[in-house]
């Protein structure tokens, strides 16, 4: 592994998820969860991304990039939002190059778009 190989990490975090199967039932929740997962991962490698990890409504995608996380971020939470809503619940996914955190929730709730992270 080359040490001077610049990575960025993009976290992404499904909101929604954990009160699915008691609004949707099991079924109904896994398969959306499946459907919105496979979403993410397919936007993540349009944008050069690669999963690197994913347990249950969260994925951890390697990206090359911090502008091409950017973009995937952004991109992730298009493709979330365009699913329809399960029963009363729509998801909503929250990517960022932090660990998911309480602000993100909070904008998720009001389906912001995620910020693009600044450079450093």
């Amino acid at each position: 592994m080359d040490p001077n190989r610049k990575t960025t990490v993009l976290f992404a975090d499904v909101i929604g998820a954990a009160k699915l199967s008691g609004a949707a039932g099991e079924a109904a929740a896994h398969e959306a969860l499946t459907r919105c997962r496979d979403r993410l991962q397919g936007v993540a490698s349009a944008c050069g991304g690669r999963v690197i990890k994913g347990t249950g409504d969260k994925l951890i995608v390697v990206i090359g990039t911090p502008d091409a996380a950017a973009d995937a971020a952004v991109a992730m939470h298009t493709a979330v939002d365009d699913l329809p809503a399960v029963g009363s619940t729509k998801l909503a996914a929250i990517p960022s190059t932090s660990p998911p955190s309480s602000s993100n929730r909070r904008r998720a709730a009001r389906s912001s778009p995620p910020r693009r992270p600044r450079p450093r």
